[in-house]
């Protein structure tokens, strides 16, 4: 199942963009990584995190009946929806220190496997780093169908000496894939 989404700015103190993916309320949210600028990751707004926990301990019978349309929560993790502050740590030390263990001092040529995805923050900052393939894992579709949603819709706007054919073709390089277990 792809991701569907609708778009709407929020209020009116605010330029927040919200997006609806599959009937989860996502902002984006903006991120500063090294060596690759500003990215962009969706998020579930506060109201969608709590229905995200509701679902997660919804007895299986409401499982069965909820609408199929929305992605609903399987393992019981609601979590993948929110940006953890440890992704910006690892996205920097992933196109900093490690990049700098090689001789091209980038992730060109490497695949990078990200398990537990959550936002993806990782995985796109790995796919704009240069890396050959990114495989972003998660055991929920929710935060697979956000990182799915950011690399195709949101982060088009290519950085500087990047053209946007450019930066969409890096973009390309990350799939996801359901585990059902670890």
């Amino acid at each position: 199942m792809k991701a569907t989404a609708t778009t709407a700015t929020a209020g009116t103190n605010t330029d927040e963009i919200l997006h609806n993916i599959n009937g989860i309320i996502c902002r984006e949210v903006k991120i500063e990584v090294k060596k690759v600028g500003s990215i962009t990751i969706m998020e579930a707004t506060a109201a969608s995190q709590d229905e995200l926990l509701e679902m997660a301990c919804a007895t299986e019978e409401e499982i069965a009946q909820s609408d199929t349309e929305h992605l609903i929560i399987t393992s019981g993790d609601p979590y993948g929806a929110v940006l953890w502050p440890a992704a910006s740590a690892v996205s920097d030390h992933l196109l900093t220190i490690v990049a700098e263990d090689y001789p091209s001092k980038s992730l060109d040529g490497l695949t990078i496997l990200e398990l537990g995805t959550g936002t993806g923050l990782c995985s796109l900052a790995a796919a704009l780093g240069g890396a050959s393939k990114v495989m972003a894992t998660d055991f929920e579709q929710v935060p697979l169908r956000l990182l799915e949603f950011a690399a195709s819709s949101v982060n088009r706007e290519p950085a500087d000496g990047e053209s946007e054919e450019d930066r969409r073709l890096k973009l390309s390089k990350i799939e996801t894939c359901k585990c059902t277990s670890w």
